[in-house]
């Protein structure tokens, strides 16, 4: 419980120093291409034989005001890293804890990996390791452009690589399309994602979610489009999996503003029971 209480009381604090930026994939990348078209219309593909469940939270928002743990001292094997994509590009990587557990966290639009160092320091104390990463065109990584499905690949791939047991992948909106469409293509362990659209830049998530993977789809029932796309995943995905419908309109990240203990109970208990 104590972990738990640590958990929830640094990510709102990461939450509330990135409420001062736009958090969200409406911007375009540095170097990148246009904006994605808008999501498919298309109607939804039946729904799977195990059925999801959905989860509609309309509490009140959480408060924000908390104070940071102790800091510790970092592991020897944590810190910056290089990922190398199989189109040649070098992505700037970080590492945080020492768990054979690994859970690889994927950045939101036009964020950038270190959206996710607070949370992914909490994963570390929590017994995993977690790895944040640049997408291709943001921070230092090479390239220009989108292909997230390729990067959060060589991701995971680096997992193994490092000497995972597991590889589980959460992303945030683009992050969380990305995250779905990993675990059609790598041994994954399970995905969480946050405000993820069905289909981002060519790559789909609703084909993606048949892979049998157990899943965690959250989003905000005031954040359309991304409220029915979490509910389309979840009636789409083959797998276990559950639809977590939160109260207000905050998008990926952001949702850790109004609803920090929730969230972070359902991904720690999502973690531990895969």
């Amino acid at each position: 419980m104590a972990r738990l209480l640590r958990l929830v009381s640094v990510v709102l604090t990461l939450a509330v120093i990135a409420a001062a930026c736009s958090d969200d994939d409406s911007g375009p990348a540095p170097g990148a291409a246009p904006s994605a078209p808008g999501p498919s219309t298309t109607a939804p593909p039946p729904a799977s034989t195990t059925a999801p469940t959905t989860v509609v939270v309309t509490t009140a928002p959480e408060p924000t005001t908390v104070t940071p743990p102790a800091t510790t001292a970092p592991s020897p094997a944590v810190g910056p890293f290089e990922i190398h994509t199989p189109d040649g590009l070098v992505l700037e990587a970080e590492r945080f804890g020492v768990g054979e557990d690994f859970v690889v966290l994927a950045h939101m639009r036009p964020s950038d990996q270190a959206s996710w160092f607070s949370f992914a320091g909490l994963l570390a104390g929590e017994g995993y390791t977690a790895i944040t990463f640049n997408f291709r065109g943001y921070g230092n990584s090479d390239g220009a452009g989108f292909a997230v499905d390729v990067d959060i690949v060589a991701a995971v791939d680096a997992a193994f690589e490092l000497g995972a047991r597991r590889v589980f992948v959460m992303g945030a909106s683009m992050g969380g399309t990305a995250a779905i469409a990993a675990s059609d293509r790598r041994e994954i362990a399970g995905v969480v994602s946050l405000s993820a659209p069905s289909e981002f830049m060519g790559v789909d998530a609703v084909a993606a979610a048949r892979s049998g993977v157990p899943m965690l789809l959250v989003a905000a029932q005031d954040d359309a489009p991304y409220n029915t796309h979490a509910e389309l995943l979840g009636a789409t995905a083959t797998g276990l999996n559950e639809v977590m419908i939160l109260s207000g309109r905050k998008h990926g990240t952001d949702l850790f503003l109004d609803h920090s203990e929730t969230l972070v109970q359902a991904i720690v208990a999502f973690l531990a029971a895969a």
